[in-house]
């Protein structure tokens, strides 16, 4: 009898240890995992910002191809007003 309570006292010794080792290890899993969800959470927080810098810079992209269809329009314009006015002055060049 005496023995089987001895043995009973060892496994109940031995799992109790093998409990708190396993609790442990859970422990530090835990803190583990919640690292990693905070350098997830970092990640997302970035990944938001650049997302709306790609917006931003995409409507400045928007604004400035805009206004550079206008420029060239105007280029445009001002090249045939130039012409024109040096066909004027040939013209009257030619004609004195």
């Amino acid at each position: 009898m005496l023995d089987f309570l001895r043995d009973l006292l060892n496994d109940l010794r031995d799992a109790v240890w093998s409990l708190r080792r396993e609790k442990d290890e859970l422990v530090v899993a835990v803190r583990e995992g919640q690292a990693m969800a905070r350098d997830v959470d970092a990640a997302r927080r970035e990944l938001a910002a650049l997302k709306k810098h790609v917006a931003e810079t995409d409507a400045k992209l928007v604004l400035l191809k805009e206004q550079n269809r206008r420029l060239e329009k105007d280029r445009c314009m001002l090249f045939f007003v130039l012409l024109a006015i040096c066909g004027l002055f040939v013209m009257v060049w030619v004609m004195n």
